[in-house]
């Protein structure tokens, strides 16, 4: 069994943090976004979020963190576009185990349109952009309670080495155009 993407001590050994399904609206700039805390299937869930985007393109911003093979770059990898909701679903859902099972990265969606952003962080956290109500909708449509929390102290992230070849598989899916990181994609 590969370590928990994002743990926190307990009875001197970590054990993987559960956010309880909660969300809360909270402002971010001149606008405001929800950040969601799910209990698991963060990966459907971004699935059916990026769907309330009416342009119907999105691309993937992958942004790794922490690579493990010394191979690539820290960086910000973009993809090509994906034209249909049953590619972008196809792809998310391949690599679903890698996205919700490692911290090494962020997983950005974004439609083509800048209607609708999600960015999974590495904390297991979806911050949403975009058409609040609809997104909000959709989270009580599963129960999840509107609740302010935030990222546990202390906590760990794993970068399990059993991941490594899903990595490798990612990276041969596109032609990725490279980026650097950006201020503020490193946190603790």
């Amino acid at each position: 069994m590969f370590p928990a993407k994002f743990c926190v001590p307990q009875d001197h050994e970590y054990v993987e943090y559960d956010y309880g399904d909660l969300f809360f609206e909270q402002p971010c700039g001149s606008a405001t976004r929800l950040v969601i805390g799910p209990s698991k299937g963060e990966v459907d869930l971004l699935t059916e979020l990026a769907a309330l985007s009416e342009n119907q393109s999105w691309y993937i911003l992958y942004v790794l963190l922490t690579p493990r093979q010394g191979n690539r770059e820290s960086g910000r990898y973009q993809s090509t576009p994906f034209d249909t909701l049953e590619k972008l679903s196809a792809f998310m859902t391949s690599f679903q185990s890698y996205f919700e099972g490692d911290a090494r990265h962020h997983v950005w969606i974004g439609s083509l349109s800048n209607e609708v952003l999600l960015i999974y962080d590495q904390h297991n956290v979806i911050f949403a952009y975009g058409p609040i109500d609809r997104f909000r909708a959709i989270l009580e449509k599963h129960g999840f309670r509107e609740e302010e929390f935030w990222f546990p102290t202390p906590h760990s992230h794993s970068y399990a080495p059993q991941y490594d070849a899903e990595e490798e598989r990612l990276m041969k899916e596109f032609e990725w155009q490279y980026f650097p990181l950006q201020p503020g994609d490193e946190w603790e």
